[in-house]
C-alpha cells in the first residue's frame, strides 16, 4: 500500500525539481516520461504485493471459484504481437514493457460476478500477477489440485496453447465442465494468426469444436458457447464485453443449484 501512494507523489516532487533546474526542454520532457514509468512500475509492485493468495481467497469466499487455465509462459508475455520466447528466423519479443500482455487482469473484474477468480501459479514466482489470484502447488500435485478445483469451478476461463500440459487441461474441461460456462480466450487472428490457427486446432482434436473463421480484419478475443454448444465471438472493446457470458453463467449455475 505504501508504494501505491509514495509512487506518485514522489514522481511529481522529482519532476517539479527536474524542471526547476533543467535547462534543456527536451531533458525535462525524457525526465517526466522516465519518472512516469517509474511510478507505474512502484505502483504495479505494490498491487502485486497486495495481491490475496488463492488459497485465502478462497477461504474467505464461500461461492465456487471461476478457475483460469493457461500455460504459465502467457505470465511472461510483454508484448502481444509477439510470441513468447526466441522465434526461429527472428528475435526474441521485446520485454521492455512494465505490463502483462495478457488479458487476465482485464477480465478479472468482470470474472469475480461468477466467483473468485483463481489459477494455480508458476513455481519460482517473486510476485503474483495481476487478475487470478494465485495458488502455489509442487510439480507432483498440480494436477490432482487442478481437477479439483474445475470439478467445482462456477465457470472456468481457458487459454489454450499447443503443449501437453493444456491438451490435458483442456480434455479435463471438456469432459467435466458444461461448456456454457467456459470462456475461451484465444490470441487475435489480425494480431497473431498462427496462435489462433494453433488454438482452433488444438480445440478441434480434444473438444471436438469447430471455432468459425473471422472475416479478414475482423478482431476476435474469445469465444462463449450457446445451449448447443456453438461457439459466439466476444470482442473486447468495452468493459461489459463479458456482461452475456457472466449472465449466462449465473443463469445455468443457478439452474444447476435449483435441481440439486
Amino acid at each position: 500500500m505504501t508504494l501505491i501512494i509514495v509512487a506518485p507523489i514522489l514522481a511529481v516532487a522529482l519532476f517539479l525539481v527536474d524542471s526547476a533546474y533543467a535547462n534543456d526542454e527536451r531533458f525535462v520532457i525524457y525526465g517526466a516520461v522516465f519518472l512516469g514509468a517509474g511510478a507505474y512500475w512502484m505502483i504495479n509492485i505494490g498491487r502485486r504485493m497486495r495481491a490475496m493468495d488463492g488459497w485465502e481467497l478462497l477461504r474467505s469466499d464461500p461461492r465456487p471459484p471461476v478457475v483460469y487455465l493457461r500455460p504459465f509462459q502467457e505470465d511472461e508475455r510483454r508484448r502481444y504481437h509477439d510470441p513468447v520466447g526466441d522465434r526461429q528466423g527472428g528475435e526474441r519479443g521485446g520485454t521492455n514493457s512494465y505490463t502483462q500482455a495478457t488479458r487476465e487482469p482485464k477480465i478479472a473484474r468482470q470474472i469475480t460476478r461468477i466467483g473468485p477468480f483463481v489459477a494455480v501459479g508458476k513455481p519460482g514466482d517473486s510476485l503474483a500477477p495481476l487478475g487470478a489470484a494465485r495458488i502455489y502447488v509442487s510439480d507432483d500435485e498440480w494436477q490432482e489440485t487442478v481437477t479439483s478445483l474445475v470439478r467445482r469451478a462456477a465457470a472456468v476461463v481457458l487459454q489454450p496453447e499447443a503443449s501437453p500440459g493444456t491438451f490435458w487441461e483442456v480434455d479435463l474441461v471438456g469432459h467435466v465442465v458444461d461448456m456454457r460456462r467456459v470462456l475461451l480466450l484465444v490470441p487475435d487472428p489480425v494480431l497473431r494468426p498462427l496462435g489462433f490457427a494453433r488454438v482452433r486446432e488444438l480445440i478441434a482434436q480434444a473438444l471436438s469444436v469447430s471455432l468459425p473463421l473471422p472475416g479478414e480484419g475482423v478482431a476476435c478475443d474469445a469465444f462463449m458457447f450457446d445451449e448447443l454448444g456453438r461457439p459466439l465471438p466476444i470482442v473486447f472493446k468495452s468493459s461489459k464485453a463479458l456482461k452475456p457470458f457472466v449472465q449466462q453463467v449465473l443463469l445455468v449455475n443457478g439452474k444447476r443449484e435449483g435441481a440439486a
